[in-house]
């Protein structure tokens, strides 16, 4: 399953390969109102994914343990966190307006606790960073290093912006 990126570059092509791997169909699954996409594969191009990083719930944080998730069809959906919003300010079966769904995906991180080390932001500047940029720079440099791309440093950095 891990080389159907490379086998199947499209978007669709993988959608139909995850189906067939897992057996079924997007009719199966009740997706017959959503427009089906045609693509024209006498034109396809080759692509190569050079690096990849991940954050995703249910604790995944890096490629083999999210094609780990994908074969195992894990559902990592939860109960929204207490830390995060009381839900039953929200949540209501009857009230039109009122959110609907308990449920969400949610990392495990703590993102006030990320401190990304290796870029030139120290403590106090990194305090008033949104958490959520720390947790891109982290990931966006793991892809990086992933990649191969590695000593991005200094006034390497400062000639790409």
């Amino acid at each position: 399953m891990g080389s159907v990126v490379v086998e199947a570059p499209r978007r669709q092509c993988i959608h139909i390969l995850c189906a067939d791997e897992f057996n079924e169909s997007p009719r199966e699954r009740g997706d017959q109102d959503k427009p089906h996409i045609q693509y024209d594969t006498s034109k396809q191009v080759p692509i190569a994914i050079v690096g990849m990083a991940v954050r995703l719930p249910g604790g995944v944080r890096s490629t083999d343990s999210f094609w780990d998730l994908l074969l195992s069809q894990r559902d990592v959906s939860r109960e929204v966190p207490q830390d995060r919003y009381n839900i039953d300010a929200f949540y209501s079966d009857s009230q039109s307006r009122a959110v609907k769904v308990r449920r969400g995906f949610f990392l495990d991180d703590d993102l006030a606790e990320i401190y990304f080390s290796a870029s030139k932001v120290g403590p106090i500047e990194a305090g008033y960073q949104d958490p959520q940029q720390r947790l891109l720079m982290e990931v966006v440099w793991e892809c990086m290093d992933n990649a191969g791309q590695t000593g991005w440093r200094g006034k390497d950095i400062e000639r790409t912006g």
